[in-house]
Parts: structure tokens; C-alpha cells; sequence
């Protein structure tokens, strides 16, 4: 309708119209994660004796740490990495071309290290190669979603086998979810929580406080404490004489 009243000016009453009509309200379900103990169950699945493995378990290790999504991880390329600096950093191209920086813990670093040793190694390494790639007729070919679903399946189904906490069937996006709920728990204010979850507004990190209700119960404890602390604390004036007249206008 907007695109309407441009085009056609005399249709700008029915499109104002049509813009006051209140819009549904959704029922928001609160962010699925896991605490901090329970996602490395997951994380632990693929045995890195195997070069698949080591593929596999180095993918999830930096996606947890990156909070990256699904279309973010698929996209790195040798050279989204820099591992040189002091703080390692990973370059993540989000939606619509947003490009943003991701430090990297030290052990995920190594993790990456070790994989490019395998995967990539230097006498034949290039910047532009894709970090995570299926070979198919002796070609190397940027990893599919349909690859990256089947692994979390497998290691998902694994890891609620010996953690119940677990998901029995976790995402990507459950894993970005995970760490957004680590890094606000642990102290980061919401704007930059945002802007290294590379959201376009606000408004979509606010889903993280909503779903928080551990921070709420250990907030409520805390004012309930000192809301007790208070009360039974007796007034200054109980105990003075002098005050006590004064109030009463006896002096």
C-alpha cells in the first residue's frame, strides 16, 4: 500500500487506512539454550582422531564461539581469518553484506590452526579458499547447509544420550543463541551484544533479557534481600529521645 499511494497518489486515504489497522499480536517463545556446562556436551561429540571429525568438531567449536550464523560460517574463507594478531579475529559477512569482526577465544584459535594444518596446508594454501569445503569429482566445493544439518543431527542425538540437558536435535541457530545467552550472563551490555550478533537493531538483542528469567530470579532475591535488610533495620530517630519529642511537637 505504501508503493501504492507513491505510484498512485489518490489512493493515499485508503492506504492511510489501511495502515491504522492494529497489527496481531504473536506470542513470542522464549530463546532456546544451554547453560555453559551442558553445551560442551555437543561440542565433545566428533572424535578429532578423524580428519572428518577434526572438521566437524573445529566447524561447531567456532560457530559456538563466533555466535555466526548457519549462512556466516559457510561463507568464511581462508582469508576471513587472522590468526596472527594478538587477539585472533574471524570476519563474518552477515545479512545484506554487513561485514563485522568476531574475536577469537585462544583455544578456538587453536582448534582453527590445528584444522588449517589438515585441510589447508601451506604449500598449497590459498586466501580465497573456502575454510569449509566438500570434495566432489576430485573438486573442492564451499560445504552445503544440507552437510552441516546432517552432522548436528548426528552429534545433537549423541550428545542427549549422555546429557539430558542436551538438545536432542539442536541448530545452528540454537548454537548463536547459546552463546548470545553466555556473553549477556557474563556481563555484556545489550548494544554491544548486538552489534557482535551482527543484529540491525536493538530491538532484536532485547529477545535475550526477555529470555533470561535466571538473571530475573537472582535479581529478585537480591532486591528482596535488601528490601528485608531494610525493614529490619530500626530507624535512627526509634532510639533518640530528643528526635522523638520534636516530631511529636513536644519541643
Amino acid at each position: 500500500m505504501k508503493y501504492a499511494r507513491m505510484a498512485n497518489p489518490e489512493l493515499g486515504h485508503a492506504s492511510l487506512k489501511v495502515q491504522s489497522i492494529a497489527k496481531a499480536r504473536e506470542d513470542t517463545e522464549p530463546v532456546a539454550f544451554l547453560s555453559e556446562k551442558a553445551v560442551q556436551c555437543p561440542l565433545s561429540q566428533p572424535g578429532t582422531a578423524t580428519k572428518i571429525g577434526l572438521r566437524d568438531s573445529c566447524f561447531m567449536v567456532l560457530m559456538y564461539d563466533t555466535a555466526a550464523r548457519d549462512c556466516e560460517m559457510l561463507s568464511l574463507r581462508i582469508n576471513s581469518l587472522d590468526l596472527d594478531r594478538k587477539c585472533a579475529t574471524a570476519r563474518l559477512e552477515g545479512k545484506g553484506n554487513k561485514v563485522r569482526y568476531v574475536p577469537l577465544m585462544k583455544k578456538t584459535a587453536e582448534y582453527v590452526r590445528k584444522y588449517l594444518e589438515i585441510f589447508h596446508p601451506a604449500p598449497t594454501r590459498h586466501a580465497d579458499d573456502w575454510l569449509f569445503y566438500t570434495v566432489s569429482l576430485g573438486r573442492r566445493h564451499k560445504m552445503s547447509d544440507d552437510n552441516v544439518a546432517r552432522f548436528l543431527a548426528e552429534f545433537s542425538k549423541m550428545a542427549h544420550a549422555e546429557c539430558k540437558e542436551a538438545f536432542e536435535k539442536m541448530t545452528s541457530h540454537q548454537f548463536r543463541h547459546t552463546r548470545a545467552m553466555h556473553l549477556y550472563r557474563n556481563g555484556m551490555p545489550l548494544a554491544l551484544l548486538s552489534e557482535f550478533m551482527g543484529h540491525a537493531s536493538l530491538a532484536s538483542t532485547q529477545i535475550y533479557a526477555y529470555a533470561d528469567t535466571e538473571m530475573k530470579r537472582l535479581a529478585i532475591e537480591k532486591s528482596s534481600q535488601s528490601m528485608e535488610e531494610n525493614i529490619s533495620t530500626k530507624p535512627a530517630w526509634l532510639t533518640d529521645e530528643e528526635m522523638i519529642r520534636k516530631l511529636y511537637g513536644l519541643e
